[in-house]
Formats: structure tokens, C-alpha cells, sequence
């Protein structure tokens, strides 16, 4: 038997239709109606963070405008099985076609897609143009592209993907729909990574989901790709096994840092930095977790959503019993203070050092 090469989890569970996206509700409302009562715009600007479903949201939508067994059924979803649905799949539909503006960022490959453009579509029904990291085009190429993006020919239609919206001239927003996609919710994030683990037969805990979500940061892609670091280690994921595989440190060791630098007590607050650096922890994801802790006790002295949060019992009880205890102002001083010595950790030579000297500060 041939070894099939392994798909990695982000790939292999990619939603494949409008209805398996999680988290981008408002817009898959949007294109349902717009699809349903068939007025689908000629260009699209899809914006936002890493691994949120730009590119897949893209791809739904040429496979929907393109599926013929939706339009027989009149459906929205495209079904995944005609002849362009798969083609479209399998990147070889002639008439759907990627550009990855970061590899090919200049005025030619722009002229390119201009000189094709009038052609009609060969097998499906409109010719889509995917442009993934679309702010890397040149700002020429951008120019050659205005008049084309603004009165494409008929059946054309302009999908554009990027992460950092504010490089993308306003000549092109304009001339585009603007989609803004969300961070995925910790605790949408949570059920979701604990439906794959059950569909790849392992066991899940809701505390360890909850880890792997909080460190993906709202992306889903993350949280895959961390899912299948920790899938290798066995069939139970555990929270040591988690915490383990992301290099965080116990979070009652965490907490217990904190209780020492909000009582001022350097001598214990460096002891137990010696502790956590003995146990292996990296200190620049250390500085990030006494960040998370003073945003959650800040959350917990304000109006919150408990769901919002994504924490554990044990967390939200501490952190509850900190918010008591500390005037909002320090809250917010430590926070600032923690994101400005966040900066200084990848600009130090000894990290351990530097650490150690943030904690001296925050006491």
C-alpha cells in the first residue's frame, strides 16, 4: 500500500461551504442575500487577521456563483460535487484564478489579468479573480488596476484578501464591498477545536481547548495548527500535555507571581521566577500571561461577559478576588506597563535578566 501524505488539520477541515464557517455570521447573511436575490457586487475586500477564513471565504464564494446544481435546486451552499465545485477545489477551474500578491506584486502580473479580463468564461458561469495578500501589490500595479476593478467586463467578478487593510489604497476600497472578519470568539474557538479532536478520535478536555484557543489569539488556523502539535503527543489531551507542547508555565505559579508583585515583595516574586525558569517556561510568553492577568482582573472590576472571557473556574475566581482587592487605576497602570516592557524582551540579550527586571520594576 502507498503512504498517503498527511493533510495537516487547518487544511483538511477548511470549510468547504457558507454554512461551515464559524464566527463570520453578519457576512454569511450578507452574501446569502446578496446571492439569493442575485445582487452579488463585482469586487470584494476581505480584511482581517491571520487565519479567519479570508482566502476559504473567497474560494465559497467563486464555488457558489459557479455551482450548477445550486442554481437547479436554488440553494445557496454550492454542493461540493459538480464538475465546477470540484475543479474549483483542485485549483484547476480555468476560470477562477489566484494571484498571491506577495510573490507576485508588480505591474505585469496585474497587465496580465487586464488583458484576460474581456475574455469570457470558458466552462463556468463568471471568471473569478482571487487576490490573496492583496496589500502587496506595487502601487503601480494597484493603478493599472482601478479602471478594470471599477467597470469590470460582465460576468467578472474581483475577490481581494488581505491582512492589513490600511495599505490598500482608497482609490481600491472604494471600488470594492468591504468585508471585515472577525476574530473567531474564545469560546466558539473552544467548541470547535473540541469537534475536531472528536472527529480525529481523540479526547478533549474543555480546559485544554480552552488553552489552545486563548494562544491562537482568534484564529483559527492557529488553534489547528497547535491542535496538531498537540495530537502527536497521545490520545488524551491533557492541560500539562497543552501547556507542555505552547512552553506555558502552570498558571497557579503565574497567579502566585502576580500576588507577589501587586504585595511588592521582590525577594518571593524573584524566587518564583527562578522556579518558573527551572520548569522551562519562555519568559516573553511569561510577559504576555501577567499581561492576560492584569486584562482579566481589569475585566472582572468592569461590566463582563464570563463567556467572553474563555478562563477556567479556578481563574475567574482568583482573578475575581484580585479585582476586589486593587483600585482600577493600578490595574490599568500595571497593563501599560506590561505591554511597554513586552517591547523590551525580543530587544535583550539575556531575556532571564531582563524578566527579572521587569518584575523589580512592576514590585
Amino acid at each position: 500500500m502507498e503512504e498517503k501524505n498527511y493533510l495537516v488539520l487547518a487544511r483538511k477541515y477548511r470549510p468547504k461551504k457558507l454554512s461551515h464557517l464559524i464566527g463570520q455570521d453578519e457576512i454569511r447573511v450578507i452574501i446569502e442575500g446578496a446571492l439569493s436575490s442575485n445582487r452579488l457586487a463585482h469586487a470584494y475586500l476581505l480584511s482581517g487577521t491571520r487565519g479567519i477564513g479570508k482566502t476559504t471565504l473567497a474560494r465559497i464564494i467563486s464555488k457558489a456563483v459557479n455551482c450548477t446544481a445550486n442554481q437547479e435546486n436554488k440553494t445557496l451552499d454550492p454542493c461540493g460535487n459538480c464538475e465546477a465545485c470540484i475543479s474549483i477545489e483542485k485549483e484547476s477551474n480555468i476560470d477562477v484564478i489566484e494571484l498571491d500578491a506577495a510573490s507576485r506584486t508588480g505591474i505585469n502580473d496585474v497587465r496580465e489579468i487586464i488583458e484576460n479580463v474581456s475574455y469570457k468564461p470558458v466552462s463556468a458561469k463568471k471568471k473569478v479573480y482571487i487576490i490573496d495578500e492583496a496589500h502587496m501589490l506595487s502601487k503601480s500595479a494597484f493603478n493599472a488596476l482601478l479602471k478594470t476593478l471599477e467597470e469590470p467586463p460582465e460576468g467578472v467578478l474581483f475577490l481581494l484578501a488581505t491582512t492589513e487593510t490600511e495599505k490598500i489604497p482608497i482609490t481600491i476600497k472604494s471600488r470594492c464591498q468591504h468585508f471585515e472578519l472577525k476574530r473567531i470568539p474564545t469560546q466558539l474557538l473552544t467548541q470547535h477545536i473540541i469537534n475536531i479532536s472528536k472527529l480525529e478520535k481523540f479526547e478533549c478536555d474543555q480546559d485544554s481547548a480552552k488553552i489552545i484557543a486563548r494562544s491562537s489569539e482568534g484564529s483559527v488556523r492557529d488553534a489547528l495548527s497547535i491542535l496538531d502539535n498537540v495530537l502527536a503527543r497521545g490520545k488524551k489531551i491533557t492541560k500539562e500535555i497543552t501547556r507542555d507542547v505552547l512552553g506555558l508555565s502552570d498558571p497557579e505559579k503565574n497567579i502566585r507571581l502576580f500576588d507577589f508583585i501587586c504585595r511588592g515583595n521582590v525577594e518571593e516574586a524573584l524566587k518564583e521566577v527562578e522556579s518558573l525558569n527551572k520548569d522551562g517556561a519562555s519568559f516573553k510568553q511569561l510577559t504576555k500571561e501577567l499581561i492576560r492577568i492584569f486584562y482579566y482582573v481589569g475585566r472582572m472590576k468592569s461590566e463582563f461577559d464570563e463567556a467572553e472571557l474563555g478562563i477556567t473556574e479556578f481563574e475567574m475566581k482568583v482573578f475575581k478576588n484580585f479585582s476586589e482587592l486593587l483600585d482600577m487605576d493600578i490595574i490599568i497602570r500595571f497593563w501599560e506597563l506590561g505591554q511597554k516592557y513586552y517591547t523590551e524582551i525580543d530587544n535583550t540579550f539575556d531575556q532571564k535578566q531582563c524578566f527579572e527586571m521587569i518584575v523589580i520594576r512592576l514590585c
